[in-house]
């Protein structure tokens, strides 16, 4: 009797490690930190949000609550003054991984993304992460901005 009920309790909590992981992937953690916005980047994402998100798919519309806190906690700059080395949107940024692989994305509004050309959207877990770091900056446990490779603001692209 010891045994099964030791195989049950084993069984129940991995069940329960299941469940919250799953849980955390559908209901990201809040917006805890301070990130630099440029002032057209704060406004066009408002845009975007204030739209309903019907031209976003679903599951980016799922982070829409997430990246209204990060908007709201955000510190914003006039687009001449935002620094080289944060990443804004339409930003090229390279990436390091924990294992020393380097790879570059682009950090897009939703409409513009496309995996193959490796143009993250903004409402992505990816893109909200980037939006607003510095270059130097974790986004994960194994994964760092390396360098801001290109930046609209400082190119004076302030079209894009």
């Amino acid at each position: 009797m010891d045994m099964v009920q030791t195989k049950r309790q084993g069984l129940f909590e991995r069940m329960r490690m299941t469940v919250r992981r799953a849980t955390k992937a559908m209901f990201p953690a809040p917006v805890r930190e301070y990130r630099m916005l440029s002032e057209s980047d704060y406004f066009r994402l408002q845009a975007i949000l204030s739209k309903g998100l019907k031209e976003i798919g679903s599951a980016e519309a799922r982070h829409a609550r997430r990246m209204r806190q990060l908007l709201k906690r955000g510190f914003l700059f006039a687009c001449k003054r935002i620094p080289y080395s944060v990443v804004t949107m339409n930003s090229q940024v390279q990436l390091r991984s924990l294992r020393g692989t380097r790879f570059a994305v682009t950090l897009v509004y939703p409409q513009d993304a496309d995996k193959k050309q490796r143009k993250i959207s903004v409402l992505s877990p990816l893109g909200m992460s980037l939006l607003g770091r510095a270059a130097g900056q974790s986004l994960s446990r194994n994964l760092v901005i390396e360098k801001v490779l290109y930046q609209p603001e400082i190119a004076g692209d302030f079209h894009l």
